[in-house]
């Protein structure tokens, strides 16, 4: 883990995903998964706010911290129905 850490490609790839919407909101996303009885939770946020892409590492990298097992589903509706 440290080498990858000094790499510069994922450096780079890093500062990046700390610009993200989503990165700001990680420990919270993270803790509503962790709370949730069933483990679903429903995500709305912008176009290009890190939905897809960063929430699921969010999550990964949070199981992988703490040894867990880990299993994560994404899905894209056009809309979230009240």
């Amino acid at each position: 883990a440290q080498a990858r850490e000094l790499n510069p490609s994922y450096q780079r790839m890093l500062e990046f995903r700390r610009k993200l919407p989503s990165f700001t909101m990680r420990d919270e996303v993270v803790a509503a998964v962790a709370s949730s009885p069933s483990g679903v939770v429903v995500i709305s946020g912008a176009t290009g706010c890190g939905k897809t892409t960063q929430v699921p590492q969010f999550l990964l990298d949070d199981a992988v911290a703490r040894g867990a097992p880990c299993s994560i589903l994404v899905t894209q509706p056009r809309r979230i129905s009240a």
